[in-house]
């Protein structure tokens, strides 16, 4: 063992092991090398900087021996060795689990993929505060905005030669890998530890957008910060129309809010808002009606009991006249900065299922990034929710799982291939998660678009309730996809090292509870933190007079 890896954190998520039972995997490992279905020899290419040697002693620590690795300088191309099989990147201090080489080896002889790739340990501060960034599988959506793929993976040398190796650099080769078709394969270990200073570099604009003209994608791309912005470019706008239903009851302010902010971003796409009252007072529709005045909208009465899936399955089918419908709530205002029209043109991309958005709580806090599946604890299902955690990620546009309906698109031929919402079981609960697992099972892909975003005053409307039969349908009718969600997630931390300290459980579980048994106190929690910090200068002067 090298002298600079003993003691090493190798991540387990969840759990670390301890040094013997690494130890104790390792030596098993060793002697079942001649074992496994294939043994491919690995090239490894180094590029050389200040910690090499790191890099190159996480190699010889590897329990599977057949590799080789070559150290370049910046800018040069290697020359393949002769016997390999396999090449792989790294770049100088990123080290390897000692593990990962006969894990690559043992899925290259069972899958016979032509790149794989697995999870990785971003590490803060040096090497301490670990964070496990799990990946999607093979995602065109995402890695158009994000090389996801990272850090490490392995290509088969004929590939490798085919694709002209990477004199661009790794997206440009894993784009091209796509291209060509190639199979891909991810693993869910965590294989390479990498320093990270926070960000994940947004990919080279002039990268992708030759990418989508070899593809014959038309596509504007542009850099917006530290994002990659792509939008699809849509013929003749004016040929297509998009119907925003908006659903109330009452709260007429919050309507009007939500429908003005609605139009402030509305592009060349033609835009009419439909306003579905559900059983609001004389008084209130009133004032929905004179403040959406001068603006493409129209109040449709709807009474009865609150069935958010029937409302808007009738209102596609009797009133709405546009090809791309907008589902939003009365209580998500837009941010301005948003364009309706990148919005639609991914909503009218072929393949494409429903396009979410950035969603946060008026205190600035995450409400939603996606949807997640985490298990359920007592209730003993999967239980499905908002991703609110703040990352990297956060802004990143990519694929997911699935997009809640208080603000998302979808095409309206999508939305009558598959039957619309469902009424009768999940009507108001789940229903968006229903309808999102539906078009991932139909080979759909569901987009979350980071750099569109919006205040949404969650539950506001409609109230708060635990809706166990419609999260016991959705475990029933999509296994699968569940078991996919809970183990395929493109954010960080989601499978943190338990601590069981007094600290913890009265700061993040008592924390937790409050949040979900009184979501009222969430808006309070920056106004408290400013109190109890001037407190305490207030107290910090108090005794230094």
């Amino acid at each position: 063992m090298g002298s600079r890896l003993e003691g090493f954190a190798w991540a387990t998520a969840g759990r670390r092991e301890a040094p013997h039972e690494i130890e104790k995997k390792l030596h098993e490992q060793r002697a079942r090398v001649d074992l496994l279905p294939a043994r491919p020899r690995f090239l490894f290419v180094i590029r050389e900087g200040a910690d090499t040697d790191l890099t190159l002693e996480s190699l010889e620590r590897q329990s599977y021996p057949h590799w080789k690795a070559v150290v370049v300088g910046a800018g040069e191309n290697p020359v393949l060795a002769d016997g390999c099989d396999w090449i792989g990147v790294l770049a100088s201090g990123e080290v390897l689990n000692p593990a990962a080489l006969f894990l690559f080896a043992a899925e290259i002889g069972i899958l016979k993929p032509d790149l794989i790739y697995a999870n990785e340990v971003l590490c803060h501060d040096g090497w301490k505060r670990p964070s496990f960034l799990s990946k999607p599988g093979p995602s065109d959506l995402t890695l158009w905005h994000l090389d996801y793929v990272g850090r490490p993976w392995v290509i088969s040398r004929s590939s490798w030669i085919s694709l002209g190796g990477m004199p661009a650099g790794d997206h440009d080769l894993l784009l091209r890998a796509r291209e060509a078709g190639l199979q891909w394969a991810s693993l869910p270990y965590y294989l390479c530890h990498r320093r990270w200073r926070g960000v994940l570099p947004a990919p080279d604009p002039e990268t992708v957008r030759s990418h989508l003209v070899r593809r014959g994608i038309s596509a504007d791309v542009r850099l917006d910060g530290a994002r990659l912005r792509v939008t699809p470019r849509v013929e003749a706008p004016l040929g297509h129309r998009i119907s925003a239903i908006i659903c109330f009851r009452d709260r007429a302010e919050w309507t009007i809010r939500a429908a003005t902010a609605l139009s402030r971003i509305a592009g060349e796409i033609p835009l009419e808002i439909l306003l579905v009252d559900n059983d609001s007072s004389a008084a209130e529709r009133k004032r929905v009606e004179r403040g959406v005045e001068g603006l493409a909208a129209r109040v449709i009465p709807f009474p009865g009991g609150f069935n958010f899936a029937q409302m808007h399955n009738r209102v596609v089918a009797e009133h709405a006249r546009g090809d791309v419908l907008l589902l939003l709530n009365n209580d998500v205002f837009l941010d301005p900065q948003g364009r309706l029209d990148e919005w639609a043109a991914w909503a009218l991309h072929a393949g494409v299922g429903t396009v979410g958005m950035l969603l946060r709580y008026a205190h600035g806090g995450v409400q939603h990034g996606g949807i997640r599946a985490r298990f359920g604890g007592e209730a003993r299902l999967v239980r499905v929710g908002h991703e609110q955690g703040e990352d990297a990620l956060t802004t990143a546009s990519r694929e997911v799982f699935a997009n809640t309906f208080a603000a998302a698109m979808v095409k309206r031929s999508t939305y009558e291939a598959l039957g619309g919402l469902r009424a009768w079981d999940v009507a108001n609960g789940f229903g968006d998660v229903a309808f999102n697992l539906e078009c991932v099972q139909r080979g759909l892909c569901n987009l979350f678009l980071g750099g569109i975003s919006g205040i949404h005053l969650e539950s506001a409307s409609r109230g708060l309730g635990y809706e166990y039969w419609e999260e016991l349908e959705i475990e029933r009718r999509f296994p699968g996809l569940l078991q996919r969600m809970l183990r395929s997630d493109l954010g960080l931390d989601r499978v943190p090292e338990p601590d069981y300290s007094l600290r913890d459980f009265l700061g993040q579980y008592t924390r937790a509870r409050l949040r979900r048994s009184a979501p009222w106190l969430d808006p309070l929690r920056t106004p408290v933190k400013k109190i109890l910090r001037l407190a305490g200068m207030v107290l910090k002067g108090a005794r230094q007079t």
